[in-house]
This record gives structure tokens, C-alpha cells and sequence, in this order.
């Protein structure tokens, strides 16, 4: 091959590359999800399951309840009783 044949080859050749890359991308790649404003505070996440929600509120129930049983020692601690 000469010099001008092996440009043309490499040039084809990523100009394929580049194509067959857009065609997988076009096909195989998720659309992107239309992010609306839903009004919602929070959102959960679509693949989580509910017992990973439910253990989740659980831990959180669980620290709420501990720092409103510390609340009365901690303002004591402050001096602010």
C-alpha cells in the first residue's frame, strides 16, 4: 500500500468507526428521562425495594429518637435550663 492508500484506509476506517459508534449510541443507550419539576420534596430512587425503604426509615426513627431523648441533658450541659 502506499502512503496515499494507507491515509484513505485509516481516514475510512474511524470515519466507520465513528459511524458504527453513533448507530450502538443511538440504539443501545437510555433515552434521557425528562426531569420535570414534580413538586415533590423527595424523590426516591426507581430501583430501590421496599425493605431497603423500610430499614432505612427504621435507622432514621431510630437516630430522631435518640437525640430527642439527649435533647433535655444537652441543654443542661449548654446551661440553658
Amino acid at each position: 500500500m502506499t502512503t496515499a492508500e494507507t491515509k484513505h484506509t485509516s481516514h475510512s476506517s474511524n470515519a466507520l468507526d465513528e459511524a458504527a459508534q453513533r448507530a450502538l449510541d443511538y440504539y443501545l443507550k437510555p433515552k434521557p428521562v425528562d426531569e420535570s419539576p414534580s413538586g415533590q420534596l423527595f424523590v426516591v430512587a426507581p430501583d430501590i425495594d421496599t425493605e431497603t425503604l423500610l430499614a432505612n426509615a427504621s435507622e432514621d426513627l431510630l437516630s430522631i429518637s435518640a437525640i430527642a431523648a439527649d435533647l433535655p441533658t444537652m441543654s443542661t450541659v449548654h446551661g440553658a435550663a
